[in-house]
């Protein structure tokens, strides 16, 4: 049997944030490439993101467009 290798997955999760709650769409590398990911998304469809760091817990909600950023942990 041989030893598999495993990449870790990307930390960064991106939501969008619903009434019923937070809908899950993908990961990134990088809050930054997080949050040009979500510019892009949010040309399609304007709200508010939730981007989840899964290494620190730490939480950015997010609205493109807005200088309004609200981080927690």
């Amino acid at each position: 049997m041989s030893a598999s290798k495993f990449e870790p997955l990307p930390p960064f999760d991106i939501f969008r944030t619903e009434t019923e709650g937070v809908l899950w769409l993908e990961s990134a590398t990088t809050l930054e490439s997080a949050k040009a990911r979500v510019a892009q998304i949010a040309g399609r469809s304007p709200g508010e993101y939730l981007l989840l760091n899964q290494v620190t817990g730490d939480k950015v909600v997010f609205r493109p467009g807005s200088s309004d950023i609200q981080t927690s942990n």
